[in-house]
């Protein structure tokens, strides 16, 4: 509903990274894990809970909570690394993940079911369209670099052209993504420097002047 924020704090050394809630003016902030472990990557889920990368019981994975700190129960718990946050399709049917060493970008069921593995990505977030049947993502695998596609997430297919992608999102009406391409060597710094890029799902893609 867009007017709560969920966010990560620390509350001391040894007392670990919690989650905790405020309201979009600032107002009521709330503590929404306890945990000694870290907690982090909130995001907020349609059915008005807060979904969070932590560990219980000596168990690493996905987690989901009531904004009030109750109610906590996993959603998902691979061992090991997650990249980004999760994230939830518009509906609220489905949940987005990357794990590299397992299945590496994993679509799967609100209650933890039925997990389809789409491709393997980079470090970088995948990302819904609004309608729920497309994710993009930059691929670590056989087209390195390149944006993928994956329709009724199901089959990843590469976007011709978007070669060394980083950040892909998705336009709306899921026909377009804007991606960040190193451009080159800044003369200034000497490090990588970006350009954003668009293209449609289809290819043809185009330097966005800024």
């Amino acid at each position: 509903e867009g007017t709560r924020l969920a966010f990560e704090r620390t509350f001391g050394v040894g007392i670990g990274i919690n989650i905790c809630a405020v309201n979009a003016t600032g107002s009521n902030p709330v503590r929404v894990t306890n945990d000694p472990k870290n907690d982090g990557s909130p995001t907020w889920s349609p059915a008005n809970r807060v979904t969070f990368l932590g560990t219980r019981s000596n168990v690493a994975g996905i987690f989901s909570v009531n904004p009030d700190g109750s109610g906590i129960h996993p959603i998902v718990t691979p061992y090991g690394l997650i990249y980004g946050p999760p994230r939830w399709s518009m509906d609220g049917s489905k949940l987005l993940y990357n794990h590299p060493n397992r299945g590496g970008i994993t679509i799967i069921r609100a209650d933890g079911t039925q997990p389809d593995a789409v491709g393997q990505a980079s470090p970088d977030p995948a990302e819904w369209s609004q309608d729920g049947h497309k994710v993009v993502f930059a691929d670590a695998g056989q087209y390195a670099g390149k944006v993928m596609v994956s329709i009724d997430s199901r089959v990843a297919t590469p976007i011709p052209g978007t070669d060394h992608a980083k950040s892909p999102t998705i336009s709306p009406d899921g026909y377009m993504v804007a991606y960040a391409k190193d451009d080159g060597i800044d003369p200034v710094s000497f490090q990588a420097a970006y350009s954003l890029f668009v293209a449609s799902v289809g290819g043809s893609p185009s330097k966005v002047p800024i």
